[in-house]
């Protein structure tokens, strides 16, 4: 037996809303250039808040919570952006004063905009005029007494224009110690060196399936990696990520089977762009 218990508020388009001026992201390199975007909406249209339990003896599942806010992001930076990520939330309390940026129960597993950019779908925009939808995930639900939430802030950052290039790296593994030499990543003011995999830098790894990298520079300018064959066919794994926030990005692949013999690393990286960060503070949000 399993309690599912979902609740959803829509918030009327329109009637409430925060409006934002994005500043230029700090020590991007020329080759992905920042400014300063002239005013953009982050506007929540909707809440929703799950709470699962098992209740059944024998087979052990994990209970789990979930608050979403779905937000429109709009204004003329958010109109012409070709990507956006690196979604974070920095403080989120109810009106009982509850952090909902505790751990919430349950895997919680980093979406893509959470860590990285990903391509604004036309489905996204299709939500919202001059914009797009997001979702802002992994936050706990507040108290049951709670009727709305007092403050959500936080940061999302958009890319407009600018072209993206592939990078492989054929036989990576054989390269640890090794700064990569690529026109493509100079001309986007990134670096990677390929490291050593172990406990230093993803412990919870099998080193032996693993591919290790250290980008420096201008971190956001790398968009997106993942693991080839020899053949240059790609290669089911998993990420993870280490940063400190600012210049430097740890990141580790690791193959969901067998590692390939002389496995390669295929890096997409982005110059010539705009990359504006656009932070929010939305107040006295109704919960469902």
């Amino acid at each position: 037996m399993k309690v599912v218990r979902t609740l959803v508020a829509c918030l009327a388009a329109g009637t409430v809303s925060w409006v934002f001026t994005a500043s230029g992201l700090a020590g991007a390199a020329p080759a992905a250039t920042t400014r300063r975007a002239a005013g953009v909406k982050v506007i929540p249209v909707a809440v929703s808040e799950t709470r699962y339990k098992w209740l059944a003896a024998g087979r052990k599942k994990s209970d789990y919570t979930e608050l979403k806010i779905t937000v429109h992001v709009v204004g003329e930076a958010a109109a012409k952006a070709v990507r956006f990520g690196h979604v974070k939330i920095t403080d989120a309390v109810d009106e009982k004063g509850n952090d909902l940026l505790a751990a919430a129960k349950g895997p919680q597993h980093p979406r893509d905009y959470e860590r990285g950019f990903v391509t604004i779908a036309d489905s996204r925009r299709a939500q919202a005029k001059n914009g797009f939808q997001a979702e802002f995930l992994r936050l706990q639900p507040g108290a049951r007494s709670a009727a709305k939430i007092a403050k959500v802030s936080g940061s999302l950052k958009l890319i407009t224009g600018g072209k993206v290039a592939e990078v492989i790296i054929p036989n990576a593994r054989s390269l640890i110690g090794i700064e990569v030499d690529h026109p493509a990543l100079k001309a986007a003011g990134v670096k990677v060196r390929i490291v050593k995999p172990g406990p230093s830098v993803v412990p919870w790894e099998d080193p032996a399936k693993t591919i290790s990298f250290q980008i420096d520079g201008n971190v956001d300018a790398a968009l997106a990696a993942s693991m080839v064959d020899a053949s240059g066919k790609a290669v089911d794994c998993h990420s993870s990520v280490r940063t400190d926030g600012g210049t430097t990005r740890q990141q580790s692949l690791t193959a969901e089977k067998q590692l390939p013999a002389k496995p390669g690393l295929k890096l997409e990286v982005l110059s010539g762009a705009k990359i504006v960060t656009v932070p929010f503070e939305l107040k006295d949000i109704p919960l469902p």
